[in-house]
């Protein structure tokens, strides 16, 4: 079931079954609009119903503002300060459960020109009596060597091998092309990680001009998808939100 936002109900629609869990990713475009970002969350149902946001792009105060906005819990993490905005540039997890056993997982090579890094925030949360592994990604942007950005997929498909299930990361892998979701879901396979959700086809996450593109997944392990789809808010970023319902496998 794929639902594009404006958002007209809970992302129920009585497909989920007990014990389910709504996760969220979105790249709110250098953390430069999380009033806007905050907004959006609190004036649609889907904060009634969310209980995790992947969160990139933010600088720590952003991470805190919108946590605070919100009402959830937070861990946040920066791969350096960003040459553009001249502010730390990282990823953040958002949680109304409790998180532990915070990492930081450096993915290799670094932007050719600026030689920024990227990261993924790694941690556990408690989730209805069980402990999920879960992380906020942000690999590097397409226009570097696929050969280079698949160091990156693979390594954090090793990082995130040894631990128990269930297990989901999401955010913005920058897969511009069908090659780069193709050399991404492979990787990841390798990791006993598949692509979450429930259509054939990545929805368009990010739009320049009329041309749409796939940039933001969710991998996992361990855990059934039964709902997904796209909260769009133009004035917060030039990323949709990207959501899925998914049920943890006995």
């Amino acid at each position: 079931m794929v639902k594009d936002m404006p958002w007209h109900s809970k992302p129920d629609d009585g497909a989920s079954s007990a014990g389910s869990v709504l996760f969220g990713t979105w790249n709110i475009q250098f953390g430069e609009a999380v009033g806007a970002a905050a907004e959006v969350l609190r004036n649609t149902d889907i904060l009634d119903s969310l209980d995790v946001l992947f969160a990139q792009e933010l600088d720590d105060r952003g991470a805190t503002s919108l946590a605070e906005q919100i009402g959830f819990r937070h861990l946040y993490a920066s791969s350096g300060v960003h040459a553009r905005t001249g502010r730390p540039f990282g990823n953040a997890i958002l949680s109304r459960h409790p998180l532990t056993d915070e990492q930081v997982v450096r993915l290799p090579g670094r932007a050719v020109v600026s030689g920024h890094p990227r990261i993924a925030l790694q941690a556990r949360c408690a989730i209805g009596g069980r402990s999920w592994t879960i992380a906020s990604v942000h690999t590097e942007i397409p226009t570097l060597p696929l050969a280079l950005r698949r160091r990156q997929f693979i390594e954090l498909g090793r990082s995130m091998r040894a631990h128990p299930s269930p297990v989901l990361i999401g955010g913005d892998f920058n897969t511009v092309t069908r090659r780069g979701r193709r050399a991404l879901q492979a990787d990841m396979s390798q990791a006993g990680l598949r692509r979450l959700a429930t259509e054939s086809k990545p929805p368009d996450t990010c739009f320049r001009g009329a041309a749409g593109f796939a940039l933001d997944h969710f991998f996992g392990r361990g855990v059934t998808p039964v709902a997904s789809g796209t909260l769009a808010a133009q004035n917060a970023s030039d990323h949709r939100l990207l959501w899925l319902r998914v049920s943890p496998r006995p």
